[in-house]
């Protein structure tokens, strides 16, 4: 009765061994799903948070040039700058051509996201009149 016992305790240690081994190959699985799919996410969040800095970036320039129209050739509007907002930064260039357009370049950045946006305004040399002609989304 006894050599019967170990006999059968000897086999249930291969299949302890299995089936622990098969439980830690699925945690190890999991947390690596778990990884990838929360980093994913994460990414297209700082994404977004860039593209939506640099469309604020925009929006701030185009005020600068609506309350200076002389905006970028002009020292009391100073370009480029840089805005700020928690982790978030862009960096603003506004360029006064010769031919009544100021071109304003913002790129949107969010730890390693980039994302430019380049905006075309019409400033009018006779009136106080601004216009967007277009506003061009690239991400990066």
């Amino acid at each position: 009765m006894m050599n019967m016992r170990t006999k059968t305790g000897f086999a249930s240690l291969p299949v302890v061994l299995l089936l622990g081994g098969l439980i830690i190959e699925l945690a190890i699985t999991g947390a690596f799903i778990f990884y990838y799919v929360n980093s994913n996410v994460y990414g297209n969040r700082l994404a977004t948070q860039a593209a939506t800095m640099a469309r604020s970036a925009i929006d701030d320039a185009i005020l600068k040039v609506i309350l200076n129209p002389n905006c970028g050739n002009d020292i009391n509007c100073p370009s480029p700058y840089t805005l700020n907002s928690g982790a978030t930064t862009a960096d603003v260039t506004i360029i006064k051509h010769l031919d009544d357009t100021t071109e304003v370049v913002a790129v949107g950045h969010a730890l390693s996201k980039r994302h430019r946006i380049v905006a075309i305004l019409g400033v009018s040399s006779t009136a106080p009149l601004v216009s967007v002609r277009s506003i061009t989304d690239t991400p990066e």
